[in-house]
């Protein structure tokens, strides 16, 4: 399953909305099916939407996109840190919001 990292949510999403799905694409991450159930299980995945359309089309349809967010640190060199989450009680951040 492949899954944005917190830290690359708005990027992806700026890229999603300039229609790049393939640079989109590229800030997700693989993780495996057992990980990702184990994640998800401990409310560290979420699934989320975007919508987005194309204004320069006179038939500009809404798309809907969905896409999961992890909220682990990812780390270029190293990847996802398992351990370490991304929003912790610490920070003011509400990764459910």
């Amino acid at each position: 399953m492949k899954v944005v990292p917190a830290c690359y949510e708005s990027q992806y999403r700026e890229l999603l909305t300039a229609f790049d799905f393939i640079g989109a694409e590229l800030l997700k991450v693989s993780l495996r099916s057992s990980k990702f159930n184990q994640f998800k299980a401990k409310e560290n995945i979420k699934e989320e939407k975007i919508t987005i359309s194309n204004p320069d089309r006179k038939d500009a349809k809404l798309i809907d996109i969905d896409y999961y967010k992890i909220n682990k640190e990812y780390f270029a060199d190293t990847g996802l840190n398992f351990d370490i989450d991304a929003f912790n009680a610490s920070t003011n951040v509400d990764f459910g919001a």
